[in-house]
């Protein structure tokens, strides 16, 4: 049932994304956005609660206000600008928290304010991504799902930064 819920609530995210209004903050530093190129490449599972967790390129995605952090084609962390809060009338009130420590990027999302089909979604998500010399660790704080990556290849970004 989390797994569901979870799914749900990335989906709300995706849609929301595309057709809402947003407010940001300012975005990562360069110093920061360097930190997570320096991981860039292929990565492969060391272990992992979940089918999701599965070989793949840890990259940074998207354009503008949506660039973000993604591992394969399951894992998204972002965007990148800090604190973004999005609803419509016809939606629930997503609130994107991103934030990047020393040695982890946090993703924390609340999803709330639901219509009544809606009102299945609302929650609170806590995704960490945390860098270790050629590992990572993935984990979603709420239901317990984590993977563990060892970085086999240097990679290429998709886009240019």
């Amino acid at each position: 049932m989390i797994n569901i819920q979870l799914f749900s609530i990335f989906l709300l995210i995706g849609v929301l994304t595309t057709q809402s209004h947003a407010e940001q903050s300012p975005q990562l530093s360069k110093k920061q956005l360097s930190k997570i190129k320096s991981y860039i490449g292929d990565y492969k599972v060391l272990a992992g609660s979940n089918e999701k967790c599965a070989q793949g390129m840890l990259n940074i995605v998207g354009n503008d206000l949506e660039k973000g952090i993604r591992i394969g084609h399951d894992i998204y962390l972002g965007p990148f600008v800090g604190v973004v809060e999005k609803s419509s009338p016809s939606s629930c009130r997503v609130v994107i928290d991103f934030e990047m420590k020393e040695s982890q990027v946090i993703v924390k999302t609340n999803v709330n304010k639901c219509p009544n089909q809606n009102q299945m979604v609302e929650g609170n998500t806590t995704q960490r991504l945390i860098f270790k010399k050629n590992k990572l660790v993935y984990r979603v704080t709420e239901s317990g799902f984590t993977c563990y990556f060892e970085k086999v290849s240097e990679g290429v970004t998709v886009n240019s930064i």
